[in-house]
């Protein structure tokens, strides 16, 4: 463990600086002080970090962390994301033959004024939806490698960043009341089912760590790792969260509960074989319109063959 050091943080012009205090001082890798910047200022994009050399008093990239000691400043260079270029989608009108006719409907950026009637009012098609609810529910997304604390609502915010001011000031730790504490484990373990609804210990501790990095206030004086008591609150509140899961109805919740299991069969693994290395049970919620009957019967049918 190294000496607690500060660093002075730029963000864009000169007038955007903030202060990052590392208590167990400067990290031996420039990738692990780009995490700490990114988790600690709640940064989503990519940037890369540059420090005031001395030799040129210029800002330059920062490739070694032999480059920077307490007190060095250093700033923050966002990396340009380019989106793809929208694809061009063409439309055809079908007349009574069945043959094709062309239209002008080639450019998505042709003014509505310009394209012919028959495309804009008689001409049928079909269209894709985004992603449905259902698609929305059953889709996951992997573990992240830096968890990101969710924003919560002004009020909640505006009183942790105070308590995060006096924390910083005197350095005193704030103990929210049963309210906010309800309100931060609620917004935590909101982005937790994003990625999984079986959380396991070491998730439960990073989401914690991430807490208390971006809200130093909230560290707790009676534990070792300053979270223990926000890492077993969030066991409970995702415990919480699947029973009421499992009351809805939900299919990855029922199939591991015990009400649902034969006499006998108490365990939660009962009949289900152990997944081999890289493989994941995962249980969709049906399509919109359909139920297992029904997709039993599609896959008869596809068996039949024609």
């Amino acid at each position: 463990m190294g000496s607690p050091a500060v660093l002075r943080i730029i963000f864009g012009d000169e007038s955007d600086s903030r202060k990052l205090t590392l208590d167990s001082g400067i990290p031996s890798a420039v990738e692990d002080l780009y995490l700490l910047v990114k988790t600690f200022f709640q940064h989503k994009e990519d940037f890369r970090l540059q420090y005031m050399d001395a030799d040129f008093n210029e800002f330059v990239n920062l490739t070694s962390v032999s480059e920077i000691k307490n007190k060095s400043t250093l700033k923050v260079i966002y990396i340009p994301v380019f989106s793809p270029v929208e694809p061009c989608i063409t439309l055809y009108t079908v007349d009574s033959s069945g043959e094709l006719s062309n239209t002008s409907c080639s450019n998505p950026e042709t003014p509505a004024s310009s394209i012919d009637s028959s495309c804009r009012d008689d001409t049928p098609f079909t269209s894709t939806p985004e992603s449905s609810l259902e698609t929305q529910l059953s889709k996951l997304s992997s573990w992240p490698k830096v968890f990101l604390v969710p924003k919560f609502t002004y009020d909640e915010e505006f009183e942790l960043q105070d308590k995060n001011r006096e924390y910083e000031t005197i350095g005193t730790y704030f103990n929210p009341g049963p309210k906010l504490k309800g309100v931060i484990l609620d917004g935590l373990a909101q982005e937790m089912l994003k990625y999984t609804k079986y959380p396991k210990d070491y998730q439960c501790e990073e989401v914690a760590a991430a807490l208390t990095r971006a809200h130093p206030c909230l560290g707790q004086l009676g534990s070792k790792t300053g979270f223990w008591g926000w890492k077993q609150s969030l066991k409970y509140k995702m415990q919480n969260y699947r029973t009421k899961l499992g009351r809805l109805g939900h299919p990855e919740i029922r199939v591991n509960s015990f009400k649902h299991k034969r006499e006998g069969q108490g365990k939660a693994a009962a009949n289900i074989k152990k997944a081999r290395k890289a493989e994941v049970y995962y249980i969709p919620l049906h399509p919109k319109g359909e139920t297992t009957e029904s997709l039993e019967n599609d896959e008869r049918s596809l068996n039949r063959g024609p």
